[in-house]
């Protein structure tokens, strides 16, 4: 086992609907939001992923900090203020991370698609 602290690393980059979520090294996956939120049934979701990580793991080990880096990309037709609206609600609403208690940064930012 590498020694600890151990940090993992994933991207998630969405097309409006879907996710796919992809880390060095691995396969991508595409994600949709739950079947009990409207979404497909026959995709992994974020709780489905949660859940099955939390399946697996053994007791005396925890996860004692997650940094989230949210970005989004605008277009010059787009707002940015519907943009900060929408990472702070991404921020506060998350049903995953508001279920975690290890410490959540989380960092926000806003570019133009000429970035």
């Amino acid at each position: 086992m590498v020694p600890l602290p151990h940090q993992y690393q994933a991207k998630a980059k969405s097309n409006g609907n879907d996710v796919e979520v992809s880390s060095l090294g691995l396969p991508s996956i595409v994600t949709s939001a739950a079947a009990d939120f409207g979404g497909p049934e026959d995709f992994w979701s974020p709780e489905t992923l949660f859940v099955g990580a939390i399946a697996k793991l053994g007791k005396g080990m925890e996860f004692t900090h997650f940094k989230i880096s949210g970005k989004v990309i605008l277009c010059p037709d787009q707002s940015e203020e519907t943009a900060l609206k929408l990472l702070k609600s991404s921020e506060s609403s998350c049903l995953i991370t508001r279920s975690l208690k290890a410490e959540i940064a989380f960092e926000g930012a806003v570019l133009t698609c000429l970035d």
